[in-house]
């Protein structure tokens, strides 16, 4: 196992297959539950609560770590290119009916060089990539293009405009009071998204800030069976086992293992799926393997194993002397006259002379196309 490791190190495949959850807040629901434990194998049941959520005044200290501690001047942080700025942006119409509220920043920061050559600067990122963050679900991992970004949402404000509130390196701490006296409108539509998505179930086009996720840690490899086994009736999207990789934010504790669905059927099934490993492992198979004594041979079950099978020959029970060429068919017995197959001479009608006519153009020769222009 330690060589697989290393190897899969050493390519690279070690960190792409397992998924990292990042959220603003992850905390244990409760300690953890060992479900089997042996002598050097020790699996356990984790449930964590996940918040995604930002708030606005998280999301301005976002801003203000854009910008730079030593920058001075007029120069502008973000040069106007193809490239969308990072700021705030609003939805340019309303999607269930909500208008949508995100803050977006640049995912490739450019240097000076990069910005006044315009090769370099599309090499680098040809699509303008942006990273969104709502205020319901926080950071998404999945950017969106400059291009997808300016058509569906208009900037309320841009990186550069909210550097011009900022009057000293003492106003950076209370940015948010700054941002909200400034923003009044666009800072009440992200705080009313996020304390409305303070819930586990989502509404019409407002995904909840809240989740539960179940994770199998420690010894994992030796009971995957068991676990595909415990999830067998679930939906398609709960049966794939995933490798998650979570980090607690109070603590920092780090936890490794399956993903798992959070709720009390699948947990119920987990344990009973383990107890039943268990088990078999340790010897004790209860009931699970049982000697039944024979019983006694029933005469029908004999008589049905022991006659041929049915076929289309023995169904209509046919004999090889009915199948025989060439046999004369027996009369019936009784005083039953036979029918003649051809009639007998004294009923054949007269014909007259006519049957010799008929004789002497069959045995004439055939017609053929010489003889008939002959007779002309």
């Amino acid at each position: 196992m330690d060589d697989v490791i290393s190897e899969a190190k050493a390519t690279g495949e070690f960190q792409g297959s397992v998924e990292e959850i990042r959220a603003t807040s992850i905390e244990l629901s409760c300690p953890p539950e060992i479900i089997v434990s042996e002598s050097s194998r020790i699996t356990k049941l984790a449930t964590l609560s996940v918040d995604r959520g930002c708030s606005f005044s998280h999301i301005a200290k976002m801003c203000r770590n854009l910008i730079p501690a030593a920058y001075q001047g007029d120069k502008e942080i973000e040069p106007n290119t193809l490239v969308a700025r990072s700021g705030f942006y609003v939805s340019k119409r309303q999607i269930m009916g909500r208008t949508l509220v995100v803050f977006a920043r640049r995912k490739v920061q450019l240097t000076e060089d990069d910005e006044a050559n315009s090769g370099n600067r599309i090499d680098s990122d040809p699509l303008g990539l942006m990273v969104l963050t709502r205020p319901n679900t926080g950071t998404n991992p999945c950017e969106m293009a400059t291009g997808e970004l300016c058509r569906k949402y208009s900037q309320c404000a841009s990186i550069d405009d909210i550097r011009t509130i900022l009057k000293s390196e003492t106003t950076k701490d209370n940015i948010a009071e700054l941002m909200t006296q400034e923003y009044s409108s666009f800072s009440r539509l992200w705080q009313e998204t996020y304390d409305e998505s303070n819930k586990f179930q989502g509404e019409v086009g407002l995904a909840p800030r809240h989740s539960k996720i179940g994770m199998v840690t420690g010894a994992v490899l030796h009971c995957l069976l068991a676990l595909e086994k415990s999830l067998a009736m679930r939906k398609a999207s709960e049966r794939s086992l995933k490798i998650v990789r979570v980090e607690l934010s109070s603590t920092g504790e780090r936890f490794v293992g399956v993903k798992f669905p959070a709720d009390e059927a699948a947990f119920d099934s987990l344990r009973t799926t383990m107890t039943t490993l268990k088990l078999a492992r340790s010897g004790g198979t209860g009931n699970l393997f049982i000697d039944e004594v024979p019983k006694a041979i029933q005469e029908n079950s004999v008589s049905w194993i022991s006659t041929p099978p049915t076929t289309m020959k023995s169904f209509f029970k046919t004999t090889n002397g009915d199948m025989r060429i060439g046999t004369k068919r027996k009369l019936p017995s009784g005083n039953v006259t036979p029918i003649r197959k051809f009639p007998s001479s004294h009923n054949t009608p007269k014909l007259n002379g006519e049957h010799k006519k008929l004789k002497k153009i069959s045995a004439a020769k055939p017609k053929v196309i010489t003889s008939f222009f002959m007779k002309m």
